[in-house]
């Protein structure tokens, strides 16, 4: 593990929101996999890496932030026609009861990384961040100078927004201004759920294969579940990477049910999944 002295050799992982919940079951979380996740993180820190580690919402955010069209900004005047009994009556309530519901799955997530010895810092973008999308404004840096053995933990949330009171900024977009912002980032790790990494068709395409190496010149398939996403899916995650990709070597997309595969990819090893390298970095075919 590295001294107070030595710089940090950040790596920053993406837990998926799909991964560590089950998406389309409100408030289900996937304990396993984030106990195996909490393992994976272990190893990588007893390796002599910083890392840092971002999660989405899945379940415990996107449903309710759909059905409340908080993504949108305000509505005024504005409500579902069906509530499903969760005795919400406004945005404003929503966007309490999401904040709540992101807490609780951060509890899960930082809890299983106690339980393997680590330490944790969590930051709440609520707390420190105005604005959606990669030009949100909030300053992390801070959060990121304490002990060199705490592990600094974000999360996708809902966000004041200056122009429209409030909205959904992605924990994509997060992770996008770590590795573009910190100095010594090695890899980038996207952890996915319900798939190895980027595929050739999309995934119920019998013919669908790996894509081991993607440039964001190239096609992407990919699902993405309009009636319960309120980000970008996929497209926003190669989207980020493909940026990421110009200032990091080490990029990758893997299946985050198989924890071996995340610790070589933060490692700098050569994991089954999709290798993520700027355009002009492409080999020709």
């Amino acid at each position: 593990m590295p001294n107070s002295t030595t710089p940090p050799d950040w790596v920053v992982l993406k837990f998926g929101g799909g991964l560590i919940t089950v998406k389309d079951k409100l408030m289900t979380a996937r304990q396993q996999v984030i106990d195996a996740l909490a393992g994976a993180i272990a190893i990588i820190q007893a390796a002599g890496r910083s890392p840092i580690v971002v999660h989405g919402a899945g379940s415990f955010g996107h449903i309710k932030a759909k059905r409340w069209r908080l993504h949108e900004g305000r509505i005024h005047g504005w409500a579902p026609e069906s509530t499903d009994g969760e005795g919400i009556i406004s945005q404003d309530e929503a966007c309490v009861s999401v904040h709540r519901d992101m807490l609780t799955l951060n509890t899960r997530v930082v809890e299983s990384l106690g339980q393997v010895g680590l330490v944790t810092s969590v930051h709440p973008p609520r707390d420190w961040a105005n604005g959606t999308g990669p030009e949100f404004t909030g300053e992390f840096q801070d959060f990121l100078h304490g002990e060199i053995d705490t592990i600094p933990v974000f999360f996708g949330d809902v966000v004041h927004c200056l122009d429209n009171d409030f909205g959904i900024l992605s924990g994509d977009d997060i992770v996008l201004r770590l590795a573009m912002e910190l100095e010594g980032v090695s890899a980038v790790v996207f952890c996915l759920g319900g798939a190895q990494g980027l595929l050739s068709a999309p995934p119920d395409d019998t013919d669908s294969e790996l894509v081991p190496l993607w440039s964001p010149d190239m096609p992407l398939h990919g699902h993405h579940d309009k009636a319960i996403d309120v980000t970008g899916g996929i497209a926003l995650k190669a989207a980020r990477a493909g940026r990421i990709a110009e200032v990091v070597e080490d990029v990758w997309f893997v299946s985050g049910e198989h924890p071996n595969r995340v610790v070589e990819a933060a490692l700098g090893g050569e994991p089954s999944g999709t290798r993520i390298v700027p355009a002009a970095s492409r080999p020709l075919d």
